[in-house]
């Protein structure tokens, strides 16, 4: 199976100073579904933000589909159409995405950049697919929370991406969003990588976890049951806390998630 992600020894620090990324190393297969799971400011953002091409390490390296990914590379006029038509990614915040007048302007921006023929094609297919096809004549200003991220996640599926980077996808959404958005994913034929900070839908967006610490380095890498089992672990990345209580002169301990959302 072809590799799409290969990063070694990734690192990144903020220009102001702190490390963000330090030492990352891994692999993503063709067609994996890969949760980054680690408590908010570990670094999994800023991750992202790598793989999609909008910062660069310090130190390490980062190949999408075996060819290195960097400053020099991303200026070569091939190389940039096809990395930017294969690898979305999914802002947290879907206003960030969102500056067209018009649902249909917004999902046919990137096929128009592209020189794409099936521009209408892609874009009711992909409205329809995403539920957002009654809102195609609307501005995207004036949407609820939960239909900007459906339609900003319509406008990276319209290019039909190889490889789709989303940043806490079900941040804001209510339980029936949460719910249509995880089968969804699951229906696509992309290589996969989601983060979040919830341990009770981290098995539903992906087979395999990355868990990131609080010091911004990787923890573990593999199935997530084992690791729910592995209460040190999770502690270390902030994702339980704990509270001891004394019962018949013996110390108890119990171990709770942590409820971000």
């Amino acid at each position: 199976m072809a590799t799409v992600v290969e990063v070694e020894g990734l690192a990144y620090r903020y220009p102001e100073g702190g490390v963000a990324v330090d030492g990352f190393s891994f692999a993503v297969a063709e067609g994996e579904r890969v949760v980054l799971l680690g408590a908010n400011g570990s670094g999994k953002t800023t991750l992202l933000k790598l793989l999609n091409g909008l910062l660069f390490a310090g130190d390490g390296t980062y190949r999408y589909a075996g060819e290195v990914v960097d400053r020099h590379r991303l200026r070569g006029a091939d190389f940039r159409r096809r990395f930017r038509s294969e690898v979305g990614l999914l802002f947290q915040d879907p206003e960030a995405m969102l500056f067209n007048p018009t649902v249909f302007d917004e999902l046919a921006f990137g096929p128009r950049q592209l020189g794409l023929a099936d521009v209408e094609q892609r874009v009711v297919r992909w409205a329809r697919a995403a539920g957002v096809e009654p809102l195609l004549d609307r501005p995207p200003v004036r949407l609820s929370g939960g239909e900007k991220k459906r339609v900003a996640l319509a406008a990276l599926l319209v290019l039909e991406p190889r490889l789709l980077l989303l940043d806490e996808p079900t941040a804001g959404l209510d339980p029936r969003s949460t719910g249509w958005l995880i089968d969804l994913l699951q229906g696509l034929e992309a290589t996969v990588i989601t983060t979040t900070h919830n341990l009770s839908l981290a098995s539903e967006l992906g087979e395999r976890t990355l868990l990131v610490g609080e010091d911004h380095r990787l923890l573990a890498d593999g199935p997530l049951e084992p690791l729910l089992a592995d209460h040190d672990r999770l502690l270390a990345a902030n994702l339980l806390h704990t509270h001891r209580h004394r019962h018949d002169g013996e110390v108890h301990r119990h171990y709770h998630l942590h409820d971000w959302d």
